[in-house]
């Protein structure tokens, strides 16, 4: 303790002011660094919302085209229109969909979703050519959806929407 009475005055304050700012600064650096981990994190959900919410719509539009597609392969020609009107209604969802996920930036999700979009077009065509057995029809469209609610799950995990690190997230 004999070292500090032996200091001028102005070191004395210089050595308080730097204690001062170590022991103000680092807590605050470690704040500041998990404040910007959160928004990093919130802006990733931000951007997964909308493909998310296309996503979605499309998945409903599927269903909705695959109940009119089997009615129609049954021999209602009632719903000849309705059934047109969805799939058309589900190329805008899908091409609403590639400009989400364009945004959104990843490519594998697109590359995937360009694939879901090869199938469910040549689908609506087997449909309106009438080459499909209903059941065979209604397997298809089935098998579709699911795969576009998987990914839709790993769209969510991409934009960690799911599995959110604190639970004030949920």
């Amino acid at each position: 303790m004999h070292w500090i009475l032996t200091r001028r005055l102005s070191h004395k304050f210089l050595l308080i002011g730097f204690l001062v700012v170590l022991m103000l600064g680092v807590p605050s650096m470690l704040f500041l660094e998990r404040a910007w981990t959160g928004l990093a994190q919130l802006d990733r959900e931000v951007a997964g919302l909308a493909p998310a919410q296309a996503l979605t719509a499309l998945a409903r539009q599927t269903a909705q085209h695959r109940g009119l597609a089997n009615g129609l392969l049954n021999g209602d020609d009632k719903v000849a229109d309705a059934r047109t009107a969805a799939a058309d209604k589900a190329q805008t969802l899908q091409t609403e969909l590639q400009r989400a996920l364009a945004v959104f930036g990843d490519a594998a999700l697109t590359e995937r979703a360009t694939r879901l979009g090869t199938e469910q077009a040549a689908l609506v065509q087997a449909v309106q050519a009438r080459a499909l057995a209903a059941p065979e029809s209604f397997a298809r469209h089935t098998a579709l959806i699911d795969a576009q609610l998987a990914l839709l799950y790993d769209l969510t995990r991409s934009a960690k929407l799911v599995l959110h690190p604190a639970p004030a997230g949920y």
